[in-house]
């Protein structure tokens, strides 16, 4: 009899070592990788604060206008003149923006692309005598690519793209209204305050290409042509946030 209680203690332990063996050598789970707060689509709004500056020259009887003119300024002018021009306009903007960060691993490196437009109250006035007026700037809009690191709430990154702009500048001797296109390149930094919302700081250089506008005035019954040749540049902090989609 005791044998045969031994016979079958050993045929059981057949059956249960091996399904102990495979508990015991199971593999441990892969660790769970929490996905970055800044990562995915994202929207959000901005205000900032722009500080412009354009230089060129007014031409009388002359278009193109010269892209480098003369310092010789006269009250009334009946021949071909040249009057150059550099003054600054300042002042605040409010938009909103739309982009994408893609984190290439838990941290570390991002890529990301954004796009933003805003309208703007960026104003200055020129002071040249008979051509004197305001320069304002009425809307910005870029797009940008961006590169970047990463490490839990914070991203540090680095930006640039394209930008375009509409200017107005209205004076008694010349009026007239451009877009403006050119690049743009900054920086800026990004630090989560929720799983799915963040605050951010940049700075923003924007250089536009040189432009040619023509205008004229009337001086005693007779229209006089005139001719703008204008190169501006504009630099933006903004602050805002953003609501991430993940």
């Amino acid at each position: 009899m005791r044998t045969r209680i031994v016979a079958l203690a050993f045929v059981a332990s057949l059956f249960t070592v091996p399904s102990f063996a495979a508990d015991f050598i199971r593999p441990a789970p892969a660790p769970i990788i929490t996905a970055s707060p800044l990562s995915g689509f994202y929207i959000g709004g901005n205000v900032g604060y722009g500080n412009a500056n354009r230089h060129g020259c007014f031409a009388i009887l002359e278009f193109p206008a010269p892209s480098s003119c003369s310092n010789k300024r006269v009250e009334y002018v009946w021949e071909e003149e040249a009057y150059p021009f550099n003054y600054d306009q300042k002042g605040w903007l409010v938009g909103g923006q739309v982009g994408i960060n893609h984190i290439l691993g838990p941290q570390g490196l991002f890529i990301g692309a954004e796009a933003n437009a805003a309208l703007t109250g960026i104003t200055g006035v020129l002071k040249l005598g008979p051509f004197s007026g305001t320069g304002d700037w009425h809307w910005l809009a870029s797009a940008d690519a961006k590169l970047g690191w990463t490490s839990g709430n914070w991203a540090l990154y680095i930006k640039g793209g394209v930008s375009v702009a509409d200017f107005n500048f209205s004076g008694g001797a010349c009026t007239f209204n451009s877009n403006h296109q050119g690049l743009n390149w900054g920086v800026g930094g990004e630090m989560a305050v929720s799983a799915n919302n963040s605050l951010f700081v940049d700075w923003t250089h924007h250089d536009f290409e040189g432009k040619d506008m023509a205008c004229s005035f009337v001086y005693s019954g007779y229209t006089i042509p005139e001719a703008v040749h204008t190169k501006s540049k504009l630099d933006v902090i903004r602050v805002g946030f953003n609501h991430y989609f993940h």
